[in-house]
């Protein structure tokens, strides 16, 4: 099963509401919501040439991950897709500051049943505007990662935990949307790394989550 890591991140809360642009509050925030649909893109190319880029969608309580990798050597493209089934995937984010995404997906496929249960938990808080920020007051979200858990149940159960200090792993959002009940975020990453001898590597991930 492929587990699924967050790094660029758009995020949707959808019912019914009047719609402010950018601008949102701690009371529009604060709710429990559930994720109807998301989209994430993963995309990875080296200097040598060698492609990877993995989209993984959900809608209708289903999980689609499609993988496509380009060869450099020979320019051959590979393409390999899966669907699980969403069991639960909530967001829970608390007036005291602290939030929880939990995210349950299943593997219907084989004879038997494979069930990745992702949780992730910490603080959250707006960030302060200053003059020479585009962002106006409250369009900007800090989400504090300090507790990972993957729990992945096949023929045996195993969880795997990984604690991180304040500021250690953190997703910050631009708000888009806002109204009484919804909120619109977006969070994107763009690293470039080096590796053996003169080589780089670039990383893009984006995630876009539509929860009510």
């Amino acid at each position: 099963m492929k587990r699924i890591s967050v790094y660029m991140l758009s995020v949707v809360f959808l019912t019914a509401g009047v719609i402010s642009c950018g601008k949102t509050t701690r009371g529009k925030m604060v709710n429990d919501w559930n994720v109807v649909s998301s989209s994430q893109e993963y995309n990875y190319v080296s200097q040598t040439g060698e492609k990877l880029l993995v989209t993984e969608v959900s809608a209708d309580n289903s999980y689609t991950i499609k993988t496509t990798h380009t060869s450099p050597s020979d320019s051959t493209t590979e393409t390999t897709s899966s669907t699980l089934t969403v069991v639960e995937n909530s967001w829970s984010i608390k007036k005291d500051g602290t939030w929880i995404w939990k995210k349950h997906l299943r593997n219907p496929s084989g004879s038997i049943q494979e069930d990745l249960i992702t949780t992730h938990s910490g603080t959250w808080s707006f960030i302060k505007n200053n003059k020479t920020d585009e962002f106006k007051k409250n369009e900007r979200v800090i989400f504090n990662v300090l507790l990972l858990e993957e729990r992945q149940i096949l023929s045996s159960d195993i969880t795997t935990s990984t604690s991180y200090l304040t500021g250690e792993k953190s997703l910050i959002f631009s708000v888009k949307e806002s109204g009484k009940k919804l909120l619109e975020m977006e969070y994107e990453a763009n690293n470039l790394y080096s590796g053996s001898g003169s080589e780089t590597q670039t990383l893009i991930k984006k995630l876009s989550v539509t929860l009510n």
